[in-house]
């Protein structure tokens, strides 16, 4: 009976292995595809990258029609405002850079959704594996706890160690149940997102990785939401600072006129009708008390917004930094405790088994060695879970900042 003990220990092991989530990687490119802030996002995008060519297609023109008070003549005409050349040329670089600003945002967005959708996921995941764990710890108690009870009643273990037992149990079966309602209600909450995410064909029990799939990582780009956010920020402030003079600029106004003149009285040249041709553009006489301070208050504001932007991608590197030493950090003591704490910790119950079969050991030194094997099992499904979390917040900035820094990942 010890020996089966040891066995199913040795058994449980086998659930600690390294797999990518297929139906995890399908589920994200799903929502990706279905979510309705991404295809809101798309049309912006799209129409925003238009705005630069439109910036070519003319103003609407104004149309008037003048009617003499003694009937005698009456002038039909169209006007067309134009904007002065060199606005036309900041005003495109701006449509530009707005361009970029939504290609960002884009991005982000689908990143944003990865995040929320991968944290649900592995709530949802994590908290399935811990009740497969628990309720794996139940049955090794209740296998204790019967081998102590014969033992006891064959008059080779004291009643102290038979009811310490039999609490183990009693503890493992509230820890069991505690696992599981943190899954009902985490797995819940998982499939009410996936229904809002446009993904309703999700089939549960789903797996925890080790790791957000290679592809899914490369589709997602180099840079985090607040990256991309602060580098269009900078990009958009740095060209309105220097198109502030430009984006004050006048307009010109076009005219043309035909004047009829109906009792052929009063025209220029005695034609019955004539043509008019104008243009106007206003002269900035008060520079200095209107021109001057809107170009100024636009500098101003852009240097304002440049610096909170740069501030901005300064910490959002700090972060992703953060992210990559805890990606590091986690990965490393993963493996370690794979290659060998926890054949270690399987080494450490059979010892202390045979030793307390052979009175070398206490009960006390049983429990403990069982509950270093248990906290290292319980410690691979957290360092799974810190794993994933890390990689979104620094992506595959997490190898590439491993190897800036000298470290290997």
């Amino acid at each position: 009976m010890w020996r089966s003990f040891s066995i199913a220990f040795t058994l449980i092991i086998g659930y600690a292995h390294s797999v990518f989530a297929s139906n995890l990687d399908q589920i994200l490119r799903t929502a990706i595809g279905e979510s309705p802030q991404i295809k809101s996002q798309i049309v912006q995008t799209d129409l925003t990258h238009g705005d630069r060519w439109r910036r070519f297609f003319l103003n609407e023109p104004q149309f008037n029609y003048t009617s003499a008070d003694d009937h005698g003549s009456e002038i039909f005409g169209v006007s067309l405002p134009v904007p002065f050349p060199g606005r036309i040329i900041s005003s495109v670089r701006l449509d530009a850079a707005k361009a970029r600003s939504q290609d960002a945002e884009l991005k982000a967005k689908k990143i944003e959704i990865v995040r929320t959708l991968t944290q649900f996921y592995v709530e949802c995941a994590s908290s399935r594996e811990s009740v497969k764990l628990q309720a794996s710890i139940l049955s090794d108690n209740e296998t204790v706890a019967r081998s102590l009870k014969s033992l006891y009643e064959g008059g080779h273990a004291s009643q102290a160690e038979k009811i310490g037992a039999e609490l183990q149990v009693r503890q493992a079966r509230v820890d069991l149940q505690s696992s599981e309602d943190k899954s009902d209600v985490s797995c819940a909450k998982l499939e009410k997102v996936l229904q809002k995410s446009g993904v309703n064909d999700m089939v549960l029990p789903v797996e925890l990785p080790d790791d957000l799939s290679p592809n899914l990582v490369a589709s997602l780009g180099s840079e985090v939401p607040d990256q991309l956010r602060a580098t269009a920020a900078i990009d958009s402030a740095s060209l309105n600072e220097s198109t502030a003079f430009s984006s004050q600029l006048p307009d010109l106004l076009l005219t043309y006129n035909r004047n009829h003149y109906l009792d052929g009285q009063g025209s220029p040249n005695g034609r019955d009708w004539t043509t008019t041709y104008g243009i106007s553009l206003t002269i900035p006489l008060f520079f200095f008390t209107k021109e001057s301070v809107e170009f100024q208050r636009v500098k101003a504001q852009a240097r304002s917004d440049r610096n909170a932007a740069e501030i901005q991608q300064a910490t959002a590197d700090s972060d992703v930094e953060e992210a990559s030493r805890e990606f590091r950090r986690n990965h490393k003591r993963l493996a370690e405790l794979r290659n060998t704490d926890l054949a270690l910790a399987e080494a450490l119950v059979e010892s202390t088994a045979s030793a307390y079969r052979a009175g070398k050991l206490g009960y006390a030194e049983l429990v403990l060695s069982r509950k270093t094997m248990n906290d290292l099992r319980i410690q691979d499904i957290q360092l799974r879970s810190g794993l994933i979390l890390a990689r979104l917040r620094c992506l595959n900035q997490c190898e590439t900042t491993a190897v800036t820094k000298g470290n290997t990942p």
